[in-house]
């Protein structure tokens, strides 16, 4: 019984060293797993932290164009508008000549004017 019992102490403490030893190399092995993956991790998150800027500068430069495209839009229509304005100005304007020519009576004009061609289109229309 004694052989059995010293047996049984020194299979248990080879147990007990193989846990230690286990445990050991699984420490070491972690350590080394983990040193990896925060090297790998490092570089991927100063990428995901660059592309990260650059979306936000893009976004910055969408934005900027969003709201010079609606300020050039503004701009076209404010410019349209005065256009149409002028023309119908000058059409008015010339009709007030045309009936101011043809108010004169023939024989203060010095030269005679053209006859009006009703088929001719006039510039602003």
């Amino acid at each position: 019984m004694e052989i059995a019992t010293v047996v049984a102490f020194l299979a248990f403490f080879i147990a007990l060293v193989a846990l230690w030893l286990t445990s050991d190399v699984l420490k070491k092995v972690e350590s080394q797993n983990e040193k990896f993956l925060r090297a790998h991790l490092k570089g991927l998150q100063k990428n995901i932290k660059e592309i990260s800027i650059k979306l936000h500068a893009l976004q910055n430069d969408a934005d900027r164009l969003g709201v010079s495209a609606a300020t050039a839009d503004q701009r076209i229509n404010d410019h349209t508008k005065a256009i149409d304005h002028a023309r119908a100005c000058l059409a008015k304007l010339n009709t007030d000549v045309e009936f101011l020519d043809r108010s004169i009576p023939q024989r203060y004009r010095t030269i005679t004017p053209k006859p009006h061609d009703k088929a001719k289109k006039s510039m602003f229309q």
